[in-house]
């Protein structure tokens, strides 16, 4: 895996997120949100943002020649754990056995190879105390499954920010294929 770059003061997190909003701006970049159970894909042009991941693992697959990315905004494990199965293809992007197979299938169509493809992850955390019943630790779940589904794919997985017991910010800035992962206390760079 790459080698992360943690950033220690506060003070530098807000002026490096700051420079990444001024960057935005300066270059007419559009952020494309993606909230839960959605994927978004976009070109040199985007940064995609998934704001909110608790124990939800933000997935990022790109290919980085040409430039194009697909953002995955991962809920749950498997769509196994729908009850009764009633809901649309789209919202059952919200599970890791959906939302990847889609974001893969999406950047196929757009051109990329798959032996070019590469993937960073940033989320999965414990966000409530569970009494050491690794069943409720849905975050560690979501991880195991996301990890699973790119190896199933080929798709390597190249850097990555989990668990712990903080929410996440992830920005993925399409064009230098860098994530900008924030926490309150720290922000680093995959």
């Amino acid at each position: 895996m790459e080698e992360v770059v943690a950033v220690a003061s506060v003070d530098i997190v807000k002026r490096e997120w700051a420079d990444l909003d001024s960057a935005v701006k300066e270059h007419s970049l559009e952020e494309l949100m993606a909230n839960i159970g959605e994927c978004n894909v976009g070109d040199s042009s985007k940064i995609l943002v998934c704001i909110g991941l608790g124990s939800c693992v933000g997935v990022v697959i790109f290919d980085p020649e040409k430039k194009i990315a697909g953002l995955a905004h991962v809920m749950l494990p498997s769509k196994n754990m729908a009850v009764n199965n009633p809901e649309s293809a789209y919202a059952l992007r919200k599970f890791a056995d959906v939302a990847i197979p889609y974001i893969l299938e999406s950047l196929i169509k757009l051109g990329c190879s798959k032996s070019s493809l590469r993937s960073k992850i940033a989320g999965g955390a414990q966000m409530f105390k569970n009494g050491g019943d690794e069943m409720f630790d849905i975050g560690k779940r979501n991880v195991v499954a996301v990890k699973e589904q790119l190896s199933m794919n080929g798709i390597p997985l190249i850097a990555e920010d989990i668990h712990g017991s903080e929410g996440r910010t992830m920005k993925f800035v399409v064009g230098t294929s860098k994530a900008y992962v924030r926490t309150k206390n720290r922000m680093i760079v995959l």
